[in-house]
């Protein structure tokens, strides 16, 4: 056994110096304004006396780079006191000091120089006004600084950049100056994951934060630039690829599915199937229901992925490329000019590729181009005739629309921001059913039914397993005490993403519900009991999706006896009559009526007796009736 520590001894001294470390090295890298003294270049003399009354000694010497890591080592931490250095800091000029850093350091002191930039205006924002504000400017140097080859350089640029991304005040300063910029920069980033020891791993991390920041940006002209953006850069593959990938960390996993959502609800479904088939995401976006750590609201946009890839162009009602406002023509050319700049990226990827060249889901032959599509086809085909120098010229006139797109006053990308509108069954034509079922049917066989009913779930929990209840044994009564039933709770408040989560998640099982097939899978999984308590939330679209679920579960008989078990309101399944119903002729009998259900049955019993007596006939009004008689007027005197 090891032998036991001795009571009473007196803890030492500077716990957390390092043993190699000299003890006047350690105080200096306590001491921040004589850090800031070496970071700045201008040491000043050391005055005053010690307790024996001797002259400090002058602290070692330190190089400027040295002098960046231990600041950033003091201003890092998520603590108090590492709050009240970093509000020190803006006395002591930190930030334009490590601005002129920037400008004209060296790389291993631009590499400190943009952690302790971003330690100080991330908490602080009179401190990042005083970065944005400041002369030079330092915007552009921090773009340029992606150009390096450091992996642990572009990590502390990734976490600048996040940062900058983040905040509103400085989210529109940042975009300004990228409009020159090279986005396959960027996109490098997401694959320094394998270099974790180098900060790799944060890069990405932090690469697809800020674009999930920009794509989901509340000013639409950004949102709509930087999906544009992501896709003439080729950086869709990459983050599918981080989907996919093991050693992914899960918040960044998170924000690639953010960044998905935004750039397909804004693009043709062409581009939906070449992420979800062409690049392999279906399955990866379907094991990320089950994620434990991923938020719900990011499991939300998995579901809504999913539900862009089932819906045709004719019926998405989400794209500002396929239905910009005509009210504003600016914006309905930009519209066209980013669908264009979309079908061009895929065509000339699917060409550079030929196993990416799958085929089309939807038969060319039976389902014809809708307007917008067709539109679209042919403004590429132009722009691709019209290129001579092969494809360089084509990569810059994509560019180019690039640019055009960034420059939109936000008119079409605001049409983004409406929730898709589903049409019942019955309002389809058979085509474009046809087509809404083939694409539903692959995303059932990859086995997503299970995670996205367990998705519906809300704050109360579903319907208990009636069914389990009916087939198990009951159990001999032993002769316990009966309980005392419970008090009733309270409706249980949503969590964060729980709406949309019931939302997209609804939405796709509605559509697979279309398929007779899938039907019995479905209840099987338990919509049943998770589709009911939908049916009396708030949401319109999630109750209105519940209910056409339902609707047409009950188009199969044998699920009937489940509908009615778990008491599905009749109004659903009672309302289940067929056409010829109305056809049959008319019988004055009334066998009939042990057919018709209960809460029919008083209604039809009234109208066949007031059917049969013919010879009755409605009471006379009192006092207007043919035997009424005048009452006599007295007249006195």
């Amino acid at each position: 056994m090891p032998p036991k520590k001795a009571k009473g001894g007196k803890k030492k001294k500077n716990s957390g110096k390092p043993e190699w470390m000299s003890e006047e090295l350690y105080q200096l890298t306590q001491n921040l304004p004589k850090l800031q003294e070496f970071w700045c270049g201008e040491v000043k003399e050391t005055k005053g006396k010690g307790k024996d009354g001797q002259p400090l000694p002058d602290p070692p010497n330190i190089t400027k780079e040295q002098a960046g890591r231990y600041m950033l080592a003091l201003l890092f931490p998520n603590n108090k006191v590492a709050k009240e250095r970093r509000q020190d800091c803006i006395k002591l000029q930190v930030i334009e000091t490590s601005i002129k850093i920037l400008v004209s350091g060296k790389p291993e002191e631009v590499q400190h120089a943009m952690g302790i930039i971003a330690s100080i205006v991330e908490t602080i924002d009179q401190a990042r006004q005083i970065m944005l504000d400041n002369k030079p400017a330092p915007l552009s140097h921090i773009l340029k600084a992606f150009h390096h080859e450091s992996a642990s350089l572009k990590a502390s640029v990734c976490n600048l950049f996040r940062v900058l991304c983040l905040k509103d005040d400085s989210r529109p300063r940042i975009w300004k100056a990228m409009k020159e910029f090279d986005w396959s920069l960027l996109f490098s980033c997401l694959q320094l994951q394998d270099r974790s020891q180098l900060g790799g791993r944060n890069a990405a991390l932090d690469a697809t934060t800020a674009l999930a920041a920009l794509c989901s940006a509340p000013e639409p002209a950004i949102a709509q630039g930087a999906c544009n953006a992501v896709i003439a850069g080729n950086g869709l593959r990459p983050m599918v690829q981080l989907l996919s990938d093991r050693v992914s960390h899960p918040m960044t996993r998170a924000a690639v599915l953010s960044v998905l959502n935004a750039v397909m609800r804004r693009n043709p479904s062409a581009l939906s199937e070449e992420v979800v088939l062409g690049m392999g995401a279906l399955k990866p976006l379907i094991y990320m229901f089950d994620h434990a750590i991923i938020p719900l609201i990011n499991k939300s946009y998995a579901a809504a992925c999913l539900l862009r890839f089932i819906m045709p162009d004719s019926l998405w009602k989400d794209s500002s490329a396929l239905s910009p406002p005509a009210s504003k023509a600016k914006g309905a050319k930009a519209a066209a000019a980013v669908a264009a700049a979309a079908a061009g990226v895929l065509s000339a990827a699917v060409g550079s590729d030929p196993a990416m060249a799958l085929p089309s889901i939807a038969d060319p032959t039976s389902v014809e181009a809708t307007p917008a599509t067709a539109g679209m086809a042919s403004t590429t085909a132009a722009a691709t005739a019209g290129s001579p120098g092969g494809p360089n010229a084509k990569a810059e006139e994509l560019k180019a629309l690039v640019i055009q797109g960034l420059e939109t006053d936000g008119a079409a990308a605001a049409a983004a921001e409406a929730p898709a509108a589903i049409p019942d069954a019955l309002l389809l034509d058979e085509e474009t059913k046809a087509e809404i079922m083939r694409r539903a049917r692959i995303i059932a066989e990859m086995g997503a039914i299970r995670p996205l009913v367990l998705l519906c779930n809300g704050p109360d929990g579903p319907l208990p397993d009636l069914e389990a209840k009916v087939t198990a044994p009951v159990a001999p009564d032993a002769g316990e005490k009966k309980k005392k039933p419970k008090k009733k709770k309270g409706k249980g408040k949503l969590e964060p993403g729980m709406a949309e989560a019931q939302v997209f998640a609804s939405a796709v099982l509605r559509l697979i519900s279309l398929d007779d097939a899938w039907r019995v899978p479905l209840v099987q999984a338990g919509v049943v009991r998770y589709m009911v308590p939908l049916l009396d939330v708030k949401l319109s679209p999630a109750r209105w999706n519940a209910r056409q679920l339902l609707v047409n579960l009950s188009m199969t008989p044998q699920l009937m006896s489940t509908l009615q078990l778990y008491k599905v309101p009749n109004y659903v399944h009672g309302a289940n009559v067929p056409g010829s119903h109305f056809e049959r002729p008319y019988s004055l009998s009334g066998d009939d009526l042990e057919r018709v259900p209960d809460h029919l049955s008083e209604p039809r019993k009234n109208l066949m007796s007031s059917r049969l007596s013919t010879t009755s006939k409605p009471p006379a009004l009192r006092g207007y009736g043919a035997s009424a008689k005048p009452t006599p007027v007295q007249v006195s005197g």
